[in-house]
């Protein structure tokens, strides 16, 4: 599976192949606003598809944070206008605000996380402050409103 910094990597340069400006956040914006691009006026945070467990093949999953590792805001609560989430060779752009609707429907409790891993379940990873749980690309797939395919048009 691609790294998130690979999946970056291959954002800017879909964009850039299509003409698209691509700015980088600065290292505190990517830190305590959590987006790593500016486009046209948007933040922009890009996520890559994981495995459940680090090093195995499973099917492909999106970690989503509601609090991170020193129990300050995750991403999903950042500063962000847009996820992108890469998926099979391309970018499903997803809108922040809905999908944080999306999760608060779907998964509540973020402020309790419980220390066991389960899909829709908030789980905290056992000596950090975090708040995760994970999802399908299919949960998204409904609150898509663009895809970008990495190479071509």
């Amino acid at each position: 599976m691609i790294g998130g910094e690979e999946a970056e990597v291959l954002f800017k340069n879909a964009l850039n192949k299509r003409g698209i400006k691509v700015l980088p956040a600065t290292r505190s914006e990517n830190m305590f606003g959590h987006f790593d691009f500016i486009v046209n006026g948007k933040k922009i945070e890009v996520k890559s598809e994981k495995a459940l467990n680090r090093g195995e093949e499973s099917s492909p999953i999106f970690w989503i944070e509601a609090i991170n590792v020193r129990g300050n805001i995750g991403w999903l609560y950042g500063e962000s206008d847009t996820v992108a989430f890469l998926h099979n060779g391309e970018f499903w752009a997803v809108e922040t605000k809905t999908l944080r609707r999306y999760v608060e429907k779907e998964i509540p409790g973020a402020s309790n996380p419980g220390s066991d891993k389960g899909y829709k379940k908030w789980y905290r990873r056992w000596g950090r402050q975090d708040s995760i749980t994970y999802i399908y690309p299919k949960d998204i797939a409904p609150l898509v409103i663009q895809k970008i395919k990495i190479s071509g048009n």
